[in-house]
């Protein structure tokens, strides 16, 4: 790479054009296991070009939850450093997510279709740790037969759905995105209604389930609070 020597153990992940606006001149950068590498080149009108090289070690990037903190929104990135933030622009959206891709992919170890797994896993297994349920079958229900039939028939009726609506079509958004079947809906029928719990009401029993967990409650005890909650 010109103005860059690669160590030897050292690798290019990507490399692209792209726009700084804190730095004059055009502007390359390379990703490689190692270093975020941004070459700047203004030239000069009558002297020789000036050249600048930034070298940012990949390891500096602050990880928060387990999740690397580079933001993209379009084709602007920001990555937070332990020592600064850095900010630039891709020629397009989707060549700021390719950019984006790699590198998550380089500092967890899973590409973008492993994480947004994860990401659906979370969701379900919040559900069912809160409420003592098992809602991939439920959601499996749903890709096959429809959310009406399945999802809102797979709980109790009540009146409490305004924001349980939100919870569920969620939970069923993501599982389209995971099982890939684009047939799902996610509307909810303005005249059907459920026990689908709110944030507060699944808050309240993801703690009420870690007390049974470290045995302050029994099951009998978390079952009649459970009801209590959703109006059961």
């Amino acid at each position: 790479m010109t103005n860059y020597s690669l160590k030897p153990n050292e690798s290019v992940l990507y490399s692209g054009d792209i726009f700084m606006e804190e730095l004059k001149g055009d502007h390359k950068l390379t990703l490689t296991n190692l270093n975020i590498i941004i070459i700047s080149t203004v030239k000069k009108l009558f002297t020789k070009e000036q050249i600048t090289v930034n070298t940012y070690p990949v390891e500096h990037i602050k990880i928060y939850n387990e999740m690397p903190q580079i933001k993209q929104k379009g084709s602007n990135v920001e990555i937070f450093l332990s020592t600064r933030e850095i900010a630039f622009n891709f020629s397009s959206k989707s060549e700021a997510h390719k950019f984006v891709d790699v590198a998550m992919q380089l500092l967890t170890g899973k590409s973008s279709a492993e994480r947004g797994s994860d990401k659906v896993k979370g969701a379900i297994g919040l559900i069912d740790n809160a409420l003592g349920i098992n809602t991939v079958n439920t959601v499996k229900n749903a890709l096959e037969n429809g959310i009406s039939g399945s999802v809102l028939g797979g709980f109790k009726k009540n009146t409490a759905i305004s924001k349980g609506a939100t919870v569920a079509s969620e939970v069923v958004g993501l599982a389209k995105d995971f099982w890939g079947n684009k047939s799902v809906t996610k509307t909810i029928p303005e005249n059907t209604t459920a026990v689908i719990p709110t944030d507060e009401q699944l808050d309240s029993l993801k703690k009420l389930k870690d007390l049974v967990d470290a045995g302050v409650l029994t099951q009998e005890e978390f079952d009649a609070k459970k009801k209590q909650i959703l109006g059961l």
